[in-house]
């Protein structure tokens, strides 16, 4: 997609939002999910977003779009220390401001902002369920602790957007 081989090379998220709204059927959808799973790459603590962790596909009826998420794990378990590799060009130490985020999308793909605000906005509600659903399916506390700071941070910035 962004014309990048081997294992070196490293896009933006920028770049790929720009690249994606070139290809895909509905640019605006896509960039929006796009941008949601960066959040949830973030919130989740998934740090391997290389570029080969993001696909699209062409479906039977000509629909082009983002593949299923695949490859999304806890990755900050990783004895190895496994880094973020794709970052926004601006605003992105590893915790991104997701108003500059919004505005970067927006800027690269040539999509209307208020769209992608009021498409990436509605992330904010589930997350405040977020770790009390995780708790109820089992997974422990010592396993969750360590996100309350990031997911109460994320969803404050998507409420304020």
């Amino acid at each position: 997609l962004c014309e990048i081989t081997g294992f070196s090379g490293l896009p933006s998220h920028n770049q790929i939002c720009q690249k994606l709204s070139k290809v895909v059927t509905d640019p605006e959808k896509t960039v929006i999910e796009y941008i949601k799973r960066d959040i949830a790459n973030i919130v989740l603590g998934n740090k391997d977003n290389h570029a080969r962790n993001t696909a699209i596909q062409r479906s039977l009826n000509g629909y082009i779009g983002l593949t299923p998420l695949f490859d999304f794990a806890p990755m900050w378990l990783h004895p190895d220390g496994i880094a973020r590799r794709i970052r926004w060009q601006s605003d992105d130490g590893g915790l991104p401001s997701w108003r500059s985020v919004i505005q970067q999308a927006s800027e690269a793909a040539d999509l209307d902002i208020s769209t992608l605000k009021s498409g990436v906005q509605a992330m904010a509600a589930p997350m405040s369920t977020l770790l009390n659903y995780a708790k109820e399916c089992g997974i422990e506390e010592e396993m969750l602790h360590p996100f309350e700071k990031t997911v109460k941070n994320v969803r404050a910035q998507l409420e304020d957007l």
